[in-house]
């Protein structure tokens, strides 16, 4: 692979933490200053991922495997690289995306409980070992994020059971506590949208990883 000039932002967090409003809100404050910005998702980052996505989220399909549902999240994410990621960050683009390999560990260790070695294997191949400069974790309390999620219907991965939550919610907090410089955590339970992105908007004037950029 090239040289990758840019920088990789993620945005992570349990069900209803305010990810896609705040990771807009940050895109657009970023556009203003200047940077060139590319504001993406997963799983659904390119025309096969929203195909990818519609299979994964749509609450009728019931009946696919935990092992089906793995290797879908890996699929999108390894056409995402190469389509999105990968080309942004050589063209020197920040990359600001909703959901990454954090997620297939919270979810697929956490909720599905495959190995995690096993987890971390496969985010590596399918993420031709493109890892995030930072990473935003957006915690909430289950009984509000979920709430929030649902407040207009529920995906596949919302109807699960608090249980199923819980235990992504504290492996993500295991991530928070092994990649402490990278993961910056911020609780969305109680505080308005707008002070909430001020701590993220300084959080990013504050990164080491501006230095040089």
């Amino acid at each position: 692979m090239e040289n990758r000039k840019g920088k990789l932002i993620t945005f992570e967090g349990p069900e209803g933490g305010g990810k896609t409003t705040q990771i807009s809100m940050l895109s657009d404050y970023l556009k203003s200053q200047g940077y060139s910005v590319v504001l993406t998702r997963e799983p659904g980052g390119t025309g096969i991922g929203i195909s990818i996505r519609n299979i994964l989220l749509d609450p009728s399909f019931t009946g696919i495997c935990s092992r089906a549902e793995l290797l879908l999240f890996l699929a999108d994410r390894a056409q995402h690289v190469s389509d999105v990621i990968e080309p942004a960050l050589i063209q020197g683009k920040i990359v600001l995306c909703d959901r990454y390999i954090d997620s297939t560990i919270a979810y697929q260790v956490g909720g599905r409980h495959f190995p995690e070695d096993l987890i971390t294997l496969l985010n590596n191949f399918s993420s031709y070992e493109v890892t995030p400069d930072l990473t935003y974790l957006l915690d909430v309390d289950f009984s509000i994020g979920i709430k929030r999620a649902t407040k207009v219907a529920a995906d596949r991965f919302e109807r699960e059971d608090r249980d199923f939550h819980e235990r992504i919610k504290r492996k993500y907090l295991e991530l928070l506590e092994k990649f402490p410089e990278r993961i910056k955590r911020l609780d969305t339970t109680k505080d308005h949208m707008d002070s909430i992105q001020m701590k993220i908007r300084q959080i990013f004037c504050e990164a080491k990883i501006l230095k040089n950029f």
